[in-house]
């Protein structure tokens, strides 16, 4: 049931953003912004990057409650749609970490045929869009025009940097801020919830974007460290159990968590985010609930 109403969620979450590029800002959502020259709105799930770790969970849960191919195949394309018109990195990254993570978990019962269909279905969605650009609104075909070139060096073009030039500047420069705002000891000592900024309700302290120098910066370097090593025995757990498990629960809920980590790596809130946070806590606890107790320090 907790899967049933995230998939839910979700969806409605991406939704929300059509709705708003066709009809305008919601009011009680966070604020709107701009990138390419389109607009950049916020979702049920939060903030403008909350929305992008969740794509990727959209898929793995999708693909443990339907196992119709052609339903699966449509839910490919639905999120393949909402991680193009989030105009998020993230959204589009965790959208193929997704992908990856069911190509995993089913790689005995998803042969290659299965997989260049939906390639080949997620291709003609794109092609048939810009094939209708002229029946369809223009915020869809600037969007996916984003998509492919945030990749490129072009991605200056639509006004960003792409996204390998994203991944640096979220590992060196965004962490550097807290520096130069904090002093140099914010990573030694930490500064407590300010650390966390918007996650934690303080948006106006600077964010790190970075899950390993938000948490030193929340925690300090000595419970940092300790947290952080915990957070690393879970997501190799998560990645075993993600593969060798014969429990299909249990590799959903491993590679939900696994994802949750992987993308909150470039953009923090991991533990503190109501939805984000939510889904990474109930998908930790299932986890080690549900290994074998013979396994739970790994038998690798």
């Amino acid at each position: 049931m907790f899967l049933v109403i995230i998939l839910i969620f979700i969806i409605i979450s991406g939704l929300s953003i059509t709705y708003q590029q066709e009809f305008g800002a919601i009011s009680w959502f966070d604020e709107e912004s701009e990138r390419a020259g389109l607009g950049r709105f916020s979702t049920l799930a939060g903030s403008l990057t909350a929305f992008g770790s969740l794509t990727g969970v959209g898929i793995v849960i999708s693909f443990l409650l339907f196992k119709s191919a052609t339903v699966r195949i449509l839910f490919v394309l639905l999120f393949l749609y909402f991680s193009i018109i989030s105009l998020q990195k993230m959204g589009l990254a965790s959208f193929f970490l997704g992908l990856m993570a069911v190509m995993a978990i089913y790689k005995n019962n998803l042969n290659i045929k299965s997989i260049f269909v939906i390639v080949f279905f997620s291709l003609l969605f794109i092609n048939s869009i810009f094939f209708l650009n002229h029946l369809i609104s223009e915020n869809l075909t600037r969007s996916i025009e984003f998509a492919f070139l945030v990749f490129t060096e072009d991605a200056h073009t639509v006004g960003d940097v792409n996204f390998f030039q994203s991944l640096l500047d979220r590992a060196i420069h965004l962490p550097g801020i807290l520096i130069d705002f904090w002093g140099s000891y914010v990573y030694l000592l930490g500064v407590g919830v300010f650390g966390a900024s918007g996650a934690l309700g303080y948006p106006d302290f600077p964010m790190a974007h970075n899950l390993i120098f938000e948490t030193l910066a929340v925690f300090g370097l000595p419970i940092g460290v300790l947290i952080l090593g915990f957070i690393f025995y879970a997501s190799i757990a998560s990645l075993y159990y993600m593969i060798a498990s014969d429990c299909a629960n249990l590799k959903t809920f491993s590679s939900i968590l696994l994802l949750m980590v992987l993308t909150s790596l470039f953009t923090g809130g991991l533990f503190f985010h109501p939805v984000n946070g939510s889904i990474f806590w109930v998908s930790l606890i299932f986890v080690f609930r549900n290994i074998p107790k013979n396994y739970l320090f790994l038998k690798l």
